[in-house]
């Protein structure tokens, strides 16, 4: 898990507009005034796996996974979107 908020941490400490990571891609998209967007995409043939919103019942960031297509995840993706998700929390709490 270290090794993957070194790769998310890579460079800014701040989420850029589009992170790219082994087998995944995040990218955002227009969110509201107070908080961010983000598509899941898979690298590999360019679906969209989900989204990452705000959800505001838990005042939490949450993936929300494409109901549209049978979608299938290893540990490590499952991790890369976990990790990703804590940034943008932690991110969010910081403001």
């Amino acid at each position: 898990m270290n090794k993957l908020k070194a790769e998310l941490e890579e460079g800014n400490s701040s989420l850029s507009t589009q992170r790219k990571y082994k087998w995944i891609e995040f990218v955002e998209t227009k969110g509201t005034k107070k908080t961010k967007r983000f598509r899941v995409l898979s690298k590999c043939d360019g679906f969209e796996l989900g989204i990452i919103k705000w959800y505001p019942q838990w005042r939490h960031y949450c993936f929300f996974p494409n109901i549209e297509i049978q979608t299938v995840y290893s540990d490590r993706c499952l991790k890369s979107i976990s990790a990703f998700i804590e940034l943008l929390n932690k991110e969010h709490k910081k403001r």
